[in-house]
């Protein structure tokens, strides 16, 4: 490509010059056939002054040729020393000089923001790992250590106290109800101790371990219905931790016996819906429970979606959850309820 670029402009000029020698000859009122013919003296003298136009044009253009061989030789170290952040050597041309220049600004800046960004993220993942282990330390200390107090305290009373067998039963009862309270506290907590993230697995293959996990550890009966394609890894992420948020909460709160999840695409949409037999509550006062919805909500919305929300007090919770997805399989039928 390079070669023909070349040729094009040695032969363009030679026909420039040709041109110009033709004209000049008119203007001297010269006529060519009859110096080819007659004056080989002048005919020399074109010649001549032909060849050295010539020779002098080639040699210019040689000497391009070689300056741009000679930048372009240098220009690659001087781009190498610019990404390392050196100082590079000056190629001797203004204009390369000045562009290497803000090249080697504009990369400089990019470096210290991605620099920036990188500390920003450092910091913001300690704050998080702070942030929950304050919180965890709080939830022991606020459920579980109070419980096993409690239950140690009752225990250290029997061996003082008088009680017949009837009231020594009554007492026993009481301590296993509140071993039984921690023990589903801290269920909770290593619920929310599971990772974050799928660990590479897919949506459907995690929420039947977690749920499973649930089924067998907790008094909860749980169903799980879905009918799924391939889904973004963002999405897949984001309805894992509301999955594992709702729950915590019916956990905590509901005092449910059954809850159920079900998941389904359809064309261009997403529909997740949660649902548990549990306590219910006002919306207008249960504060323990909104925080937990909140995070649900700014998961949902973070995907663009919407979520609808229906309870009342001993009426369980349903929650019901559409997000835009580019594409999916073709299905007219929604969960309904």
């Amino acid at each position: 490509m390079r070669k023909g670029i070349y040729f094009f402009i040695f032969s363009a000029t030679f026909g420039l010059l040709f041109f110009l020698i033709i004209k000049f000859l008119e203007v001297l009122n010269y006529n060519w056939v009859e110096i080819w013919l007659r004056d080989w003296i002048g005919l020399q003298i074109l010649a001549m002054l032909f060849v050295l136009s010539l020779g002098a044009v080639a040699l210019a253009f040689l000497a391009q040729v070689w300056r741009a061989q000679t930048i372009r030789a240098r220009l690659h170290p001087a781009l190498e020393q610019i990404r390392k952040g050196q100082v590079y050597t000056s190629l001797d041309d203004p204009v390369l000089d000045s562009d290497l220049r803000a090249l080697g600004q504009s990369i400089h800046s990019l470096q210290q923001k991605r620099q920036e960004t990188e500390n920003e993220n450092l910091v913001e993942k300690a704050k998080v790992v702070t942030q929950e282990r304050q919180r965890i330390a709080r939830d022991l200390h606020d459920t579980v250590s109070q419980e096993l107090f409690a239950a140690s305290m009752i225990v250290s009373g029997l061996r003082q106290s008088r009680l017949d067998v009837a009231g020594i039963q009554k007492e026993l009862q009481g301590v296993e109800g509140i071993l039984n309270t921690a023990q589903n506290d801290l269920r909770i907590l290593l619920l929310h101790l599971r990772p974050r993230e799928l660990e590479g697995r897919n949506l459907v293959s995690a929420l039947e371990t977690l749920l499973a996990e649930v089924e067998e550890k907790s008094l909860l009966k749980i169903r799980l219905e879905v009918s799924v394609d391939q889904l973004p890894s963002e999405i897949e992420n984001h309805c894992y931790r509301i999955v594992q948020e709702f729950i915590s909460n019916t956990l905590r709160h509901a005092e449910a016996q059954h809850l159920e999840v079900y998941l389904k695409q359809t064309a261009g949409q997403l529909q997740l819906k949660m649902v548990d037999d549990g306590l219910g509550f006002n919306q207008q006062e249960n504060k323990e429970f909104h925080y937990g919805l909140a995070n649900m909500e700014e998961r949902v919305e973070d995907m663009a979606g919407r979520m609808t929300l229906r309870t009342a007090p001993y009426q369980g919770v349903a929650i019901d959850i559409r997000i835009p997805i580019l594409k999916g399989e073709q299905d007219e039928n929604s969960i309904s309820g």
